[in-house]
C-alpha cells in the first residue's frame, strides 16, 4: 500500500480591526534648518497624525542662471589678445554655477551658438578709444553703436557687434556687457605690453563683479 501524500495548509487570521495605515517613522532633524542640496525647508508637523514630528517639504530651487564670459582677439597680435588672456585665465579658476568661460579667439560669426545659448554674455575685448594703453571700459553692447568713434570694437574684425545683433533675428539676445581695454600695441608677438600685462588682475576683478551683479 502507496503512502499518502499530505498537504499543509496554512490559515491567516486577520484581526478585526485591522489599523488603517502604518505607523509613520520618526525622524530626528532641527526645526526649520534648511536641507543641503535640494532646496528643502524643514517645518514642524502640525496636527494629530505627525504628531509634532518634523517633516521635509520640498521647495523649488532657483533656476541657475548661464553667464558666458568671452574673450575674443587675436593671440598673435600682442595686445589685441588681452582678451584671450584673460579666458585663459579665468579657465583656472573656480568659478560660481552657470559660468562658462569661452575663448572666442577671432571665430566671428562662429560665435553664434555661444551667444545665443547664454543669457549673459560678458565680452573681454581689446578696444581703441583713445585712452592711454591700459585703459579699462565698461559699457552695455546696446550702446556701443551709439558710440562708433569711441569704442572700436572691431580692431580684429570679430563681428561681435553684428553677431549680437543677429541673435535678435532669432529671439535670443543675451544681455551682453563689454570689458575693453585699451591696446598699446598690435605688432605681431603672443606677449602683452606691460601696460596691458599689469592689469589683467584688474580685469578679472571687474569681470566678476559683473558675474555676481543680479540680472
Amino acid at each position: 500500500m502507496s503512502p499518502q501524500k499530505t498537504q499543509r495548509v496554512v490559515t491567516w487570521k486577520i484581526p478585526p480591526n485591522p489599523p488603517s495605515r502604518l505607523p509613520t517613522p520618526r525622524r530626528a532633524c532641527s526645526l526649520h534648518a534648511s536641507v543641503p542640496g535640494n532646496g528643502g525647508q524643514v517645518q514642524k508637523g502640525g496636527g494629530g497624525d505627525f504628531n509634532g514630528v518634523a517633516t521635509i517639504m520640498n521647495v523649488p530651487t532657483a533656476q541657475v542662471e548661464k553667464i558666458v564670459v568671452l574673450g575674443v582677439g587675436n593671440l598673435l597680435l600682442s595686445d589685441e589678445g588681452v582678451g584671450v588672456h584673460v579666458a585663459n585665465k579665468m579657465m583656472e579658476m573656480n568659478l560660481p554655477a552657470g559660468v562658462e568661460v569661452v575663448e572666442g579667439g577671432t571665430d566671428g560669426f562662429g560665435l553664434m551658438n555661444v551667444v545665443t545659448g547664454a543669457e549673459r554674455v560678458i565680452v573681454v575685448d581689446a578696444v581703441k578709444a583713445g585712452g592711454a594703453p591700459g585703459s579699462i571700459y565698461r559699457f552695455d553692447i546696446k550702446d556701443a553703436p551709439s558710440y562708433p568713434d569711441a569704442y572700436k570694437t572691431s580692431v580684429h574684425q570679430i563681428g561681435i557687434l553684428e553677431v549680437v545683433h543677429l541673435s535678435e533675428l532669432i529671439g535670443q539676445t543675451p544681455e551682453t556687457t563689454i570689458i575693453g581695454v585699451e591696446p598699446k600695441s598690435l605688432d605681431m608677438g603672443m606677449e602683452l605690453s606691460p601696460e596691458v600685462q599689469a592689469k589683467l588682475p584688474r580685469i578679472i576683478e571687474l569681470v566678476l563683479d559683473e558675474v555676481k551683479r543680479p540680472a
